[in-house]
């Protein structure tokens, strides 16, 4: 008789030990599937927290505008690719240019225009011809119009207020052929066809 009691309080034990073993070890996977789970959730932060930093899309029929390097670097591409063609034709070698930017059709866009020197090809030390060529920006793109050419010599000075501000050169009769001595300061603004205006 006591060795069956012996024996049953045996087998309890050992099935006591098992389960507790058992126990312990759904605890412990438990433990580490829950630290699974925090380091997915922790990594999934990390990456949202990365997407927040990336651009957001272009929403559509909207661009975003284009910076003044840019729009300087189209502007004088397309001047570089059209003026030797031009020049050859009226037998004319380029000999300066300059970039202005501003806003001249007061629509919020930035507008280029190239100012440019140019001398006839069989005279070097004839008189300089000077233009403006002008690039408007429509709709993100640069389209060129007409140059403008005035029958005197001038330089741009700066770009304010939709007004491209220029000085006009005049002869003295004693004045070198490229040395004009008479500066009169003219502002020119655009037409609303995109032709350069003179405003006294």
């Amino acid at each position: 008789m006591k060795k069956i009691i012996l024996f049953i309080k045996k087998s309890f034990l050992i099935v006591l030990i098992i389960s507790c073993l058992s126990s312990c070890k759904d605890m412990k996977q438990d433990a580490v599937k829950e630290r699974t789970n925090l380091i997915a959730k922790s990594d999934k932060v990390l990456i949202s927290g990365k997407d927040k930093k990336k651009p957001l899309p272009i929403p559509r029929g909207k661009t975003e505008k284009k910076t003044i390097q840019e729009l300087k670097k189209e502007a004088e591409k397309l001047f570089e690719n059209t003026i030797d063609e031009k020049l050859r034709g009226v037998n004319e070698v380029l000999e300066n240019s300059e970039t202005y930017i501003g806003d001249l059709t007061r629509d919020g866009l930035q507008d280029v225009i190239i100012w440019y020197v140019t001398y006839p090809e069989d005279s070097p030390f004839s008189p300089v011809t000077e233009r403006m060529r002008l690039y408007v920006n429509e709709k993100n793109s640069l389209k060129q119009y007409s140059d403008f050419a005035p029958q005197y010599m001038f330089s741009v000075k700066s770009i304010s207020n939709n007004v491209i501000n220029i000085m006009k050169y005049d002869y003295e009769d004693t004045d070198e052929p490229r040395n004009p001595s008479i500066s009169i300061p003219e502002k020119i603004i655009l037409s609303k066809k995109n032709n350069f205006l003179e405003v006294n």
